[in-house]
């Protein structure tokens, strides 16, 4: 059976990494879509076309919140299992 410390360690990394991944992909998605948006002819097709935008962009404003929030929540535990280990290094060799 895996440590628990060890499990956590596992998680934390997947946890960050899926948030890396996840800001970034959103990064690119939203790049795509304002780099091939075509400019609107009149002010029917601006208002249609800054809906469709904003329906394409909630979605990764969601997912990009989610990404971040993943990555904080990682990086924040593995902080604090290394401040634990540092501590139990320590408490062992002090007299």
């Amino acid at each position: 059976m895996v440590a628990p410390s060890r499990l956590a360690l596992v998680v934390a990394t997947i946890s960050a990494l899926l948030g890396i991944g996840m800001v970034t992909a959103g990064f690119y998605y939203s790049i795509q879509m304002f780099s091939t948006a075509a400019p609107a002819e009149d002010l029917e097709g601006g208002l249609t076309g800054l809906v469709s935008v904003i329906m394409r962009l909630v979605p990764l404003a969601v997912g990009m919140t989610a990404g971040g929030y993943l990555l904080d929540r990682g990086l924040w535990s593995l902080l604090k299992l290394r401040e634990r280990e540092e501590g139990l290094v320590e408490s062992a060799y002090s007299p």
